[in-house]
């Protein structure tokens, strides 16, 4: 990693994307801002956490 942040250091670039991932999630993120809705979850989230659970709103 500290190779891709030199790399970027001399390149002038700002954003110093270490993971494939990162791109595709942080225009997830841009679009439930711009939708004003709830952060999606991150698909590696899922993948690690399993599903949400279901909540009972009658429960108490």
């Amino acid at each position: 990693m500290a190779n891709q942040v030199v790399e970027a250091v001399r390149a002038r670039r700002f954003w110093v994307l270490t993971h494939e991932v990162t791109v595709p999630i942080a225009l997830l993120r841009s679009e439930d801002l711009r939708a004003d809705r709830n952060p999606s979850p991150n698909p590696g989230d899922l993948a690690r956490r399993g599903p949400e659970p279901v909540v009972d709103p009658s429960s108490p």
